[in-house]
């Protein structure tokens, strides 16, 4: 997939604008990442999955964490549920990408 001129990926660029894993208000039980209810996230994930792992080359975050500081102003949920479910199936699809982000760290 092509990068936008900042830089970012679909994937990336969709996240840093409020796209979700699942459309807006969809009440996942158990943990549900399926392909009930595709958001933009999900649909741009099964496109490109590897792209998961990338850093944002603006806020320098992965795309969960890009997830988590979206300004509500952006989504009008803040970290509301879709936000919350977005997260979680980010890191259901690569949970790695906690390990990698605290070994990276040098605040611990």
């Amino acid at each position: 997939t092509a990068p936008f001129l900042n830089g970012r990926t679909p994937l990336i660029q969709a996240i840093a604008h409020g796209g979700t894993w699942h459309t807006m208000g969809y009440k996942s039980e158990g943990g549900d990442c399926g392909k009930d209810h595709l958001g933009v996230v999900q649909l741009l994930w099964g496109h490109a999955p590897e792209k998961i792992t990338e850093i944002d080359p603006v806020t320098k975050l992965y795309p969960y964490m890009l997830a988590a500081s979206v300004p509500s102003g952006k989504n009008n949920h803040g970290l509301g549920r879709d936000v919350v479910d977005t997260i979680f199936c980010l890191l259901r699809k690569h949970p790695q990408l906690v390990a990698g982000a605290l070994i990276g760290s040098n605040s611990f």
